[in-house]
């Protein structure tokens, strides 16, 4: 059965939803530095996912619901 929107705060409440997207972002820009030898690459693929993972962590606290959904679709 799909979840409603509405229990997720990332939709409901706009303070949490624009942390959310901070995060997310800084997920996106790891990844998208990888093997660019600049400042902001982390080295390999390896190294991007566990400093993902940390991140994505932070968006528990923030919205359980948004993160089982994101930690489904990063393990697929």
């Amino acid at each position: 059965m799909a979840q409603k929107r509405d229990n997720f705060k990332y939709y409901t409440n706009k303070t949490t939803k624009a942390k959310i997207d901070k995060i997310l972002k800084e997920c996106v820009s790891i990844f998208a530095n990888v093997g660019t030898k600049t400042p902001l690459d982390v080295g390999t693929v390896a190294k991007a996912k566990t400093k993902e993972r940390k991140l994505l962590s932070q968006i528990k606290d923030l919205d359980m619901e948004f993160y089982k959904r994101v930690e489904k679709q990063n393990e697929a």
